[in-house]
């Protein structure tokens, strides 16, 4: 959840900073709120890969057929008092193994067992982004980058984990939304290889 009491960041009276000057308990919890949004701005990171070479690559498959390329997860999600979660920004970087041939990427966020459909789908879930050759690019994503599951995926999403609220103490259970992160590949001409660079995805807590 967001941290900040207003959730926005607040102006604040230029004259708050001069030397020895009385600051009231209002504008000491403006300041506070600016501080703890500033750490939403940060986000939650999810995942931050690279690969140990410089890229990894899948294998060519028919024109136009999705491939899973790579797998992260399942996450806890951060959710809202409305139910929903925290948007999610994320970036690709790829390419295609030859220049002159358009590779695109699909990345998707969705309950386990279920991305290899919700892929296929054109959803707020889902981002997805295209790029001619062979030169390793961060990709401009669609969705604005950020990917949010609605509320029957995030239905989709809930479990029960085990918990002890005292070291030693009974175990009970706790709700939470898992979810997984999969990025997805495919290419115009079936003699080309999906190159990927990097993933990163984080919640956005501050929206």
């Amino acid at each position: 959840m967001a941290t900040s009491e207003l959730e926005y960041f607040s102006r604040m009276p230029t004259t708050i900073a001069d030397a020895q000057k009385p600051i009231s308990t209002g504008q000491f919890r403006f300041a506070l709120n600016n501080g703890l949004h500033i750490a939403d701005e940060c986000w939650n990171p999810l995942v931050s890969w690279v690969p140990d070479n410089s890229y990894y690559q899948v294998d060519a498959t028919a024109s136009g057929q999705w491939r899973k390329v790579i797998t992260f997860g399942p996450f806890n999600l951060s959710m809202k008092t409305d139910g929903t979660h925290y948007p999610i920004r994320v970036f690709i970087g790829g390419s295609s193994d030859k220049g002159g041939d358009t590779v695109r990427f699909r990345i998707v966020i969705a309950a386990p067992g279920s991305t290899s459909t919700t892929v296929l789908g054109s959803g707020s879930n889902v981002s997805e982004s295209a790029l001619v050759g062979n030169t390793p690019s961060w990709l401009a994503m669609s969705n604005g980058y950020l990917i949010q599951m609605d509320s029957s995926q995030i239905a989709e999403c809930q479990t029960t984990i085990p918990v002890n609220d005292v070291l030693g103490g009974l175990t009970s259970a706790a709700n939470v939304t898992q979810a997984m992160i999969e990025v997805w590949g495919t290419t115009t001409a079936g003699t080309s290889d999906v190159r990927l660079y990097g993933v990163h995805a984080w919640e956005v807590c501050g929206l």
